[in-house]
């Protein structure tokens, strides 16, 4: 009987020594932990678990947004973002303002700026009124702009203030120069193509477009060929897209600015 007692006291004094060592390791851990998280969130400026959590979703919500760019440039934005920089779209063209505020480049800026965030990506707009693309050379007119580096070259090269003014070759030759003065600052620099606005009836300026299109894509440009989002040229009909000087008008504009949208933004946004 004694025995039978000796043994159960044995059991019991060891079960409670096991269980205490549990118990002690256990508290060791939690405050070890603690501490850790303490000292980790003074090295990262005191923020928060809720903070934390709260930038990781920023995070991935921006990453999400990125999978409404087309695909070939969507490479160039993550790489950005992965950076914490911004990519710069530099937007060059004739000034197509036809007197209103409502240009197709301020509503693509306000959409993108919307869409994306002003801290992924920056536009720069550079409209030149009243000057061929020999004079915006000759005057070194782009020169800053290029020199800014910018990631990515919206042109529109000028096409329908050139018309009747330079042969279409001289054009060309032009626009090589102008994407050259901005490869020579960033080799790396995404080019896009663009033609002015249609005009009504006219018969040397659609195949001129057709020219600037072949151009683009020999050498490998995007072209962005936002003529197939307005009415036919030859139909009355563009006539409400234009002002009487054969510039867009609020409509035109806002035609224009949507094709632009839809390319950098390939589905519509939840």
């Amino acid at each position: 009987m004694r025995m039978l007692l000796l043994i159960g006291l044995m059991i019991v004094t060891l079960f409670t020594l096991v269980s205490g060592k549990i118990y002690w390791d256990d508290r060791i851990e939690r405050v070890q932990a603690k501490g850790q998280t303490a000292h980790e969130d003074f090295n990262t400026g005191g923020d928060s678990h809720e903070e934390a959590e709260g930038k990781k979703n920023v995070d991935v919500v921006t990453l999400d947004k990125l999978n409404l760019l087309p695909k070939e440039i969507q490479s160039l934005f993550r790489l950005k973002v992965g950076q914490g920089q911004s990519v710069n779209l530099a937007i060059v063209g004739s000034a197509s303002a036809s007197k209103t505020e409502k240009t197709w480049s301020h509503l693509l800026e306000r959409k993108l700026v919307d869409t994306y965030g002003a801290s992924v990506i920056k536009i720069t707009t550079k409209e030149i009124a009243n000057k061929t693309s020999t004079q915006v050379i000759s005057e070194k007119l782009l020169d800053g702009l290029a020199a800014s580096k910018p990631d990515i070259l919206l042109i529109e090269p000028f096409l329908l203030y050139d018309n009747t003014k330079l042969p279409m070759d001289d054009r060309l030759k032009n626009l090589s120069t102008i994407i050259e003065q901005f490869k020579s600052f960033n080799s790396d620099v995404t080019v896009m193509i663009q033609p002015s606005n249609p005009i009504y009836q006219a018969h040397y300026y659609p195949k001129e477009e057709k020219e600037l299109e072949k151009y683009a894509y020999t050498h490998g440009y995007t072209y962005l060929d936002h003529w197939k989002a307005w009415p036919s040229g030859e139909s009355n009909q563009l006539l409400s897209y234009l002002t009487g000087g054969g510039l867009p008008n609020d409509k035109g504009n806002e035609v224009w600015a949507r094709y632009i949208e839809d390319y950098f933004i390939q589905k519509a946004v939840d």
